[in-house]
């Protein structure tokens, strides 16, 4: 089982977060391959999409304009108040190292959606109205719109080096799944050789 602690990285959100209070200017190095959704909080995810929409006005990013955008919004509670974008300012000195932090909350953000994709997969699998051929394009939509999603520029890199430990461990789970199917059915030999075919292609795609 996965430790959701190890899926997520408070520190980083905070300190890119508080770094863009304290300077500005530091949203235009990371607001191309850093979303909202990547952050796991949801008061930070509130937050930082605040700062990329005064950002996209061109007004500033500092205490007092990201806390009147939340006040106008009645969304400024929701993240905490003033206290929580006091605390953001206050623990960060410098705004230095926000391409750093921004790479770190891609690699927890991408393994999150990559663990969806391995359940998606055991559902899939264990979905036994959909035909085999139409599972077969669903397994392979799955797994390349995630690598898609996860992939930029400045991102390739790092992508490389993530693991794929949760899908190989949903690999097993699905190829169990297609094996208990063919038992359990009174499957003719083309039925059988479709299961097979699929299990090839999802053999491949989990090692691609």
């Amino acid at each position: 089982m996965s430790n959701s602690q190890n899926l997520v990285n408070i520190e980083a959100e905070e300190a890119i977060l508080g770094g863009i209070l304290l300077d500005p200017g530091a949203l235009a190095r990371i607001k191309s391959k850093i979303k909202a959704a990547m952050f796991s909080v949801r008061s930070h995810r509130i937050i930082y999409k605040a700062m990329v929409e005064l950002n996209m006005g061109k007004k500033p990013t500092d205490l007092m304009a990201v806390s009147t955008f939340l006040v106008d919004r009645e969304l400024l509670d929701t993240v905490g108040g003033t206290t929580k974008l006091g605390q953001l300012l206050n623990r960060t000195v410098s705004a230095v190292n926000i391409d750093r932090y921004s790479d770190l909350i891609i690699d927890k953000w991408a393994r999150r959606t990559l663990i969806e994709v391995g359940n998606k997969l055991v559902e899939l699998g264990n979905d036994t109205k959909i035909e085999l051929s139409e599972l077969t394009e669903s397994v392979s939509e799955l797994v390349g719109s995630w690598a898609n999603s996860t992939k930029s520029d400045k991102q390739e890199s790092m992508i490389g080096n993530i693991s794929y430990t949760a899908i190989a461990r949903k690999q097993s789970e699905f190829y169990e799944e297609t094996i208990k199917l063919e038992v359990e059915l009174d499957l003719n030999s083309d039925h059988k050789a479709q299961i097979k075919k699929l299990q090839e292609q999802a053999d491949s795609l989990f090692k691609e």
